[in-house]
Formats: structure tokens, C-alpha cells, sequence
């Protein structure tokens, strides 16, 4: 009876805390190896912010004009800002 009654809130829990995702985009930075973002979130007006570091030289404007960003060679932080669409602010 536990057993049940376990499953039973385990699943009421889950399915009344689950959301519906959407997926819209993603943006890849070709031959990036020095980066990594650490975390994402989503303002009101809907751009995405994401915040991380990188090493070396990247690129954080892919779609063109560039936006190039080099360290001295040590791990430095980076904040990005995109657009609903993706496109780099």
C-alpha cells in the first residue's frame, strides 16, 4: 500500500509540475573548443541572456559582421544577449 501510494504522489507530483517546451533555436559556434556557457535565461522582452567564459579567440557573432573576442590566455567571462530569434544584440 506505501508502494502505491508513493507511486501514486511521485506521479501527481510530476505530472502537475511538468511544462510543455518549445523548441525554437540554436546557434553553434563552428570550432569553438574554449568556450562553454554556464547558464541562460530569457528577459521579458524574450532575448536570451547567457553568460559563461571562453579561452583564446571566439567568435560570438557567427551570422556575420563578427564579433571576435580574444583573452590573454586565461579563462575570462563572457555575456551574450540574443534576440527571440537568435540573431546576436
Amino acid at each position: 500500500m506505501r508502494i502505491l501510494l508513493l507511486l501514486s504522489l511521485s506521479y501527481f507530483s510530476t505530472s502537475v509540475l511538468a511544462q510543455q517546451l518549445t523548441f525554437d533555436w540554436v546557434r553553434l559556434m563552428p570550432g569553438v573548443d574554449d568556450a562553454a556557457s554556464i547558464t541562460t535565461c530569457v528577459d521579458n522582452s524574450g532575448n536570451s541572456i547567457t553568460a559563461g567564459y571562453y579561452r583564446n579567440t571566439v567568435d560570438f557573432n557567427v551570422l556575420g559582421g563578427g564579433y571576435p573576442l580574444t583573452t590573454n590566455g586565461n579563462n575570462e567571462i563572457f555575456i551574450r544577449k540574443d534576440e527571440p530569434n537568435g540573431n546576436f544584440i
